[in-house]
């Protein structure tokens, strides 16, 4: 395995907890399912030019979803934040 991808694709059918928040889980497969529906909405609305996209989330599952769809898609993940200048 090479990619953050790879990684992801691996756990694919992976029936076990993978992603625990508060009183949430979600399992490997649920999670790949989830960041696979993002990558296809970030390769259906991508601009010309450097693929890069900014995540605006603080430490919750949506970040985990975006930040694996983007290792998906082979876009460059930018956090943002309010005390990013």
């Amino acid at each position: 395995m090479d990619t953050v991808a790879d990684f992801i694709y691996a756990r694919r059918k992976d029936k076990r907890p993978g992603l625990y928040y508060q009183d949430q889980q979600w399992t490997y497969e649920e999670y790949t399912h989830k960041c696979c529906q993002r990558a296809a909405w970030l390769l259906a609305n991508r601009k010309p030019g450097p693929f890069h996209v900014g995540i605006a989330l603080g430490n919750v599952p949506e970040f985990a979803f975006w930040a694996g769809a983007c290792a998906i898609a082979g876009a460059t993940m930018v956090g943002l934040n309010p005390t990013r200048r």
